[in-house]
């Protein structure tokens, strides 16, 4: 891969920090069950990768990591259990494929609208339409 301009590179590694802090994030707020769905009441014991996607997309933005102090952090793990736990449709679209639309929707749309209510209008809407 080769780039343009010093100002490509820059960017890239500006978004790859924000994909770390991010990531780091989820790890903070999950511990060992970071980036792992939950049936049953009960984590998985494997990373699943629609969780990565969710987890990464919306906690890469640098508003929505300001957006959560230290004393939200449980919330926004409770947020998700009760995803999994009771929203069929979420859990789901965590099963299925990362490839479809419907799946990425339900999914991105889901945990969109948990975060918001938790720390506000900072979390940005996602820009796939719903339930296509």
């Amino acid at each position: 891969m080769s780039f343009e301009t010093d100002s490509q590179l820059g960017q890239l590694e500006h978004d790859w920090m924000q994909l770390e802090d991010g990531m780091s994030l989820a790890s903070t707020i999950f511990g060992k069950d970071a980036f792992k769905s939950r049936q049953d009441g009960k984590y998985q014991r494997s990373p699943n990768r629609a969780v990565i996607d969710i987890m990464a997309y919306y906690f890469a933005d640098p508003a929505v990591r300001a957006a959560i102090p230290d004393d939200k952090k449980p919330a926004i793990r409770a947020a998700f259990e009760d995803l999994c736990d009771n929203n069929a449709k979420f859990l789901q679209a965590l099963q299925t494929s990362t490839k479809t639309t419907k799946a990425t929707s339900q999914r991105f749309h889901d945990w969109g609208d948990a975060l918001r209510k938790v720390i506000g209008a900072v979390v940005r809407e996602f820009p796939l339409a719903r339930n296509p």
